[in-house]
């Protein structure tokens, strides 16, 4: 049988809770959960301890969700950052290539390798305009920062993504 467990730490231990059987163990040790577990509910219900089955779901500290969700949001960040710098890069060498500078050529002035650059020039066509909503973004953060970045652009970019949902795309626009 199944049985759904929540963990949290609790002081120096881990609390297990076992909602179906209305009861709760603990262990030392997150290695310790699934065993600590199973023998409880082995104990209660006389199943056999190789035939439960557990679905853990963990409870973290506030603390660290915060952070966790932090991280979360300059991961998203640093993915539309990443594209940003694709599309420049991509850019640089199409106008390097448009003035007939060779490939090797525009790797060298552009400090990559042409194999580098031959990716960026072959690469498939991102979104541009999300590159250049986050330009125009940072250069207006840039100019008068008074909270965290990833804070602001993140409400910026829920905003951006809520009005495209709702069917309003706008101009660029910085945000105030």
């Amino acid at each position: 049988m199944s049985y759904n467990i929540t963990v949290k730490r609790d002081g120096k231990f881990w609390y297990i809770e076992i909602p179906e059987l209305d009861g709760a163990t603990q262990a030392r040790r997150l290695s310790e959960v699934d065993e600590m577990a199973k023998d409880y509910i082995h104990e209660i219900t006389g199943e056999p301890v190789n035939a439960i089955e557990l679905v853990v779901s963990y409870e973290m500290p506030a603390t660290a969700q915060a952070h966790l969700q932090e991280e979360a949001k300059l991961d998203a960040l640093a993915e539309l950052l990443k594209g940003a710098a694709w599309a420049e890069a991509r850019k640089a060498a199409e106008s390097l290539q448009a003035e007939g500078v060779s490939l090797r050529e525009a790797a060298t002035l552009l400090g990559k390798s042409h194999q580098r650059v031959h990716q960026i020039m072959n690469m498939p066509e991102r979104d541009d305009e999300w590159a250049e909503l986050m330009v125009v973004f940072l250069a207006s953060v840039e100019a008068n920062r008074q909270r965290p970045l990833v804070s602001e652009f993140s409400e910026w970019l829920s905003a951006q993504v809520n009005d495209r949902r709702a069917g309003k795309v706008a101009a660029h626009h910085t945000p105030v």
